[in-house]
């Protein structure tokens, strides 16, 4: 807030410490909004996006159900290998050629790479990604290996751990969840990411979000959704 306000004359009142709300729909996903004296456009709009990647959704964190079909069509033009160990199945999918996988594979807010994409090598165990091997870059290709730690709750599995590294050593990141149970759902209470890298800018680089006041089950405001449009 401060380096946004920087540039700003004197005379002019900063704005006041926004409220941030996240909003979450199951079908139309999370929307996050600054609410607060003085917020100008500017402000709301880079801190929205700010704020979304810091807050992650862990909902369909992996294959994202509203991708499907785009995903089953780069799959058909890939090279598919599976191996069976005990009760684990690899399912390596090599592409011809790097693609662009935005959202394809796994939704936003980990440093995974997005674009010029060779190989995705998925470790499943009883239907959960344990293990995610992505390989990005044409001639000096660089390998990150994602690692997954689920809390069983009551049957469901939740993603309570990430760990996140490159065989380069150009980036290290763990993201760690801490839930707890409101009116019956298991919700996150606090999420913490580090991350250390060349071009992670310092202010990133070790962040921690808190939840509180969680409202289940209400009406969203339709004007929350339509601003996204």
């Amino acid at each position: 807030m401060n380096k946004m306000t920087a540039s700003m004359p004197e005379d002019i009142p900063r704005p006041e410490k926004p409220e941030i709300k996240k909003n979450w729909h199951y079908k139309k996903g999370m929307i996050i909004v600054l609410e607060g004296k003085n917020v100008f456009p500017y402000m709301q709009e880079f801190s929205k996006k700010m704020f979304s990647q810091f807050a992650l959704e862990l909902n369909g964190f992996f294959l994202p159900f509203d991708k499907k079909r785009e995903r089953d069509l780069i799959i058909k033009g890939a090279k598919k290998y599976i191996e069976k160990g005990g009760d684990n199945v690899s399912l390596t999918l090599d592409f011809n050629n790097p693609i662009y996988v935005d959202s394809l594979f796994y939704k936003t807010g980990l440093p995974l790479p997005v674009k010029d994409v060779k190989l995705f090598n998925i470790d499943k165990n009883t239907g959960l990604i344990k293990n995610m091997l992505i390989s990005e870059g044409k001639d000096r290709a660089v390998n990150y290996e994602l690692k997954v730690e689920y809390d069983n709750r009551d049957g469901q599995y939740l993603i309570r751990y990430m760990n996140l590294s490159t065989d380069d050593d150009s980036l290290r990141a763990e993201f760690n969840t801490e839930f707890s149970k409101i009116d019956g759902y298991y919700l996150p209470a606090k999420q913490t990411r580090v991350v250390e890298g060349k071009n992670i800018p310092e202010e990133q680089k070790n962040i921690t979000v808190e939840f509180t006041n969680y409202l289940l089950n209400k009406r969203i405001p339709e004007r929350i959704y339509k601003n996204e449009r």
